[in-house]
């Protein structure tokens, strides 16, 4: 990978970062049901780890894992 598109998905992963950090349970579900999760990890561990994580998208992480 070139350092042009390593500096691209630098920028991406701090958008979807700050998306995740901020966002609603709502939209921590979407974010988990859309996700690929192969290369993920970083995005599926700051769902994890997010207090605003319901049961639901609990659940539909772990049938999906």
């Amino acid at each position: 990978m070139s350092s042009r598109e390593e500096a691209i998905e630098a920028q991406v992963w701090k958008l979807v970062k700050n998306h995740l950090e901020n966002a609603t349970s709502e939209e921590l579900h979407i974010y988990a049901a859309r996700s690929n999760y192969d290369g993920n990890e970083s995005g599926i561990k700051l769902l994890v780890d997010n207090p605003k994580l319901d049961r639901a998208t609990a659940l539909l992480l772990f049938w999906y894992l």
